[in-house]
């Protein structure tokens, strides 16, 4: 094939050339748009069942909860209106069958849960039915493909129109090409071959420097690979540095991504909760022990949808400079034991016991006592939320009236040597998946960080590594080694812009 290829004058290579390139990519092009639109059209309808899975997952919950597979089966059939929604069935948490829609002939929802399945011509979806943060059922809903033949057929035919058409665009193509490049290379091949033939190549003088066209063409071409040698040096550079500052934008998207995903589940969770106890409470006419229930529940989840919202707050005022800090003689224990107070029934909840040792004499500190105190509560409550029941939380405070130093030591979970150096980075977290077993937005150790070292302090963390637990140790400089300060100073100020 190649020898044949290789016989052909250099016109009619540069036809078959076009011809074999254009079907060639072209090929490949439709190829390739057939592929991205049935993956597309594949993700669009795993997307789409899976919301419909959700919400169904959200109408059914009471239905689940009073044990009303009628109402279950309602809210299932709202589907019929989708004809690619082969069944849907919802099942309790140990796999049975507690409520079915079926739409195609031959399905039925069997019993126990299957597995979620992907076929070529069906898609397959799960969302669990949860009430009060409580897993209770799961829906699972099959949609078939049904367009997904018809879509490659027109693409298809639609290809081969292409084809078609490119491929007398091609022929036109070599023709133009053969006029104006393979005719000139034909007429500078007879001149190399005149000077081919006047001797080997060894023995042929240097081609002189005057302005005919050989010379022309020489000096063009060693030009030409000085400028190319130069340029592809320039683009290298130019490459890694593209690299490089591409490298910064995927972290910074990813942060940016999980740091959405966070917020909106950090948000939504608290808020899914208060929405199903009010839909409860306004559809039924609950006992006192239920609306008991209700109320501490409302109230909980508004309480950490505050936290989180104060939270952002904070970062926003701290990124801006807006934070306004009143400082004052401070003695550390106050704020301490003040932080203690508040995060004790959570730690008790959990069964965690506090190892407190504070020094017998006062502890003065320039500072803003409230920020202290959130220094402290921040430390404490990270500690409470990777800490295992029956654990303990060692708080020490050691120094003189020139430095004091705080210490959290916990016996939790621990953290990886490599995240170490981002612990106190915004929106940084070991574990940024929304599978993760502790939840937050990773900005409660990074607030710590600014309020400390805007109270002429740092903060610094150890740990041995997973399941050794991690230390936090924070040092403020007593009230007469502050720079501020002077003998006890007391006054206002602004925490500077920290972008």
């Amino acid at each position: 094939m190649m020898r044949w290829f290789d016989r052909l004058p250099i016109h009619q290579k540069l036809i078959a050339m076009a011809l074999v390139v254009t079907t060639s990519a072209l090929t490949v092009a439709v190829s390739g748009l057939i592929a991205i639109d049935l993956w597309r059209y594949r993700s669009a309808a795993v997307d789409d069942t899976i919301a419909l899975a959700k919400v169904i997952a959200e109408n059914t919950a009471a239905a689940v909860v009073f044990s009303d597979p009628a109402a279950a089966y309602h809210n299932l059939a709202t589907l019929r209106a989708r004809p690619a929604i082969a069944r849907a069935c919802l099942y309790l948490t140990d796999g049975t069958l507690f409520a079915e829609f079926i739409q195609a002939p031959g399905a039925s929802c069997s019993s126990p849960r299957p597995d979620t399945q992907q076929t070529w011509s069906m898609v397959a979806g799960t969302a669990l039915v949860t009430t009060n943060n409580r897993i209770v059922g799961t829906v699972y809903i099959e949609r078939e493909l049904t367009e997904i033949r018809s879509r490659i057929a027109v693409a298809v035919v639609a290809g081969l129109g292409m084809l078609l058409l490119a491929g007398g665009v091609a022929l036109a193509i070599a023709d133009r090409l053969h006029r104006t490049v393979s005719a000139p290379i034909g007429q500078l091949a007879a001149a190399a071959r005149a000077i081919g033939s006047q001797g080997s190549p060894e023995s042929l003088p240097p081609i002189p420097t005057r302005s005919d066209e050989i010379a022309e063409l020489v000096r063009a071409f060693s030009e030409m690979l000085r400028g190319v040698h130069d340029a592809n040096e320039a683009l290298r550079r130019k490459e890694v540095e593209r690299e490089q500052l591409l490298a910064r934008e995927r972290e910074a998207s990813r942060l940016k991504d999980e740091f959405l995903a966070a917020v909106s589940h950090e948000l939504r969770t608290p808020l899914n909760a208060i929405l199903g106890w009010i839909q409860l409470l306004g559809a039924v006419r609950p006992d006192e022990q239920t609306t008991a229930k209700a109320i501490a529940s409302i109230a909980r989840n508004a309480k950490a949808q505050t936290r989180v919202i104060e939270d952002l707050v904070d970062v926003s005022r701290i990124v801006t400079g807006k934070l306004h800090l009143r400082f004052e003689a401070v003695d550390l224990r106050d704020p301490i034991e003040a932080a203690v107070d508040v995060i004790r029934p959570t730690a008790q909840a959990k069964d965690i016991r506090f190892d407190i040792a504070l020094p017998g004499e006062m502890c003065f500190v320039n500072g803003d006592r409230d920020r202290l105190q959130q220094i402290v509560w921040n430390l404490l409550s990270n500690a409470v939320k990777f800490t295992g029941a029956g654990e303990t939380i060692r708080v020490v405070v050691r120094g003189d009236v020139t430095a004091y130093e705080l210490e959290v030591a916990d016996t939790g979970v621990g953290i990886p040597a490599p995240f170490l150096p981002f612990v106190f980075d915004r929106f940084r977290q070991a574990d940024g998946s929304m599978r993760r077993e502790h939840g937050g937005l990773g900005l409660g150790l990074a607030i710590v960080k600014e309020l400390t070292e805007h109270h002429g302090g740092s903060v610094s963390v150890s740990s041995a590594g997973p399941g050794h637990g991690a230390t936090f140790t924070v040092r403020l400089p007593g009230l007469i080694g502050s720079a501020s300060a002077g003998a006890g100073w007391h006054g206002e100020r602004d925490m500077p812009d920290a972008t």
